[in-house]
């Protein structure tokens, strides 16, 4: 195998992963993969169940105790996906503008497709910019859906609630318009500037941390 089909086979495999926590895409493509097990899942509960039924006309078998135990992965990988099904993931515009602000990706923190868990609903704070343990979030998720009673006020308090537990910071604002959003980030360009290393040091530390807890809570 020569080098260029080395490489090209690392690449689709690359494509092929489900992205991680945090990462671009994240909420859409498990989304679907989420999906389509359950499809299956649920599609291999009932090819048991008529299997029983078929061999012994009976509901009443061992293929019904294997059926029964089956569809408990089935429901909770279904029960995943209504959680997460009314979200989505942020645009590659915004994907595209925040990485050219960003500078240093060692020292700034984007962290996609934020859904949170609570106690009460979960809470979408769509995607997060961590910056000189400045945090910023843009989700336009509550301004289109009238339905919910949660604002993004609600989602602001809730992040709050989470880094107080483990980081410092010294701002945090959920913008529901993309241009304050960016007005806010931009702010923050060359806010590392005239830093000495081991303040930079200090606050990538921070970032880093503000973001670990985040996705501690993070579905």
């Amino acid at each position: 195998m020569n080098a260029k089909t080395q490489k090209n086979r690392e690449g689709q495999k690359k494509t092929k992963r489900l992205p991680e926590k945090g990462e671009f895409l994240y909420i859409d493509k498990k989304k679907k993969w989420q999906l389509t097990i359950s499809g299956i899942s649920i599609f291999i509960v009932a090819a048991i169940c008529i299997t029983g039924i078929i061999i012994y006309h009976t509901q009443k078998s061992i293929f019904a105790v294997i059926a029964a135990l089956s569809a408990l992965p089935a429901a909770k990988m279904l029960v995943g996906y209504l959680i997460i099904m009314p979200y989505h993931s942020v645009n590659e515009e915004i994907k595209n503008h925040l990485e050219s602000i960003c500078g240093d990706k060692e020292y700034c923190r984007i962290v996609y497709d934020v859904v949170l868990s609570s106690t009460d609903k979960p809470m979408y704070a769509g995607v997060v910019f961590i910056k000189n343990g400045k945090i910023y979030s843009y989700t336009d998720h509550y301004k289109n859906n009238k339905k919910t009673k949660l604002t993004i006020s609600d989602v602001e308090k809730y992040i709050k609630f989470i880094v107080d537990a483990n980081c410092t910071y010294s701002a945090i604002k959920v913008y529901d318009d993309k241009e304050k959003f960016f007005n806010a980030v931009k702010a923050e360009e060359f806010s590392q500037t005239g830093m000495t290393d081991d303040d930079i040091k200090k606050m990538k530390n921070m970032n880093e941390r503000i973001e670990k807890q985040l996705n501690i809570y993070m579905f």
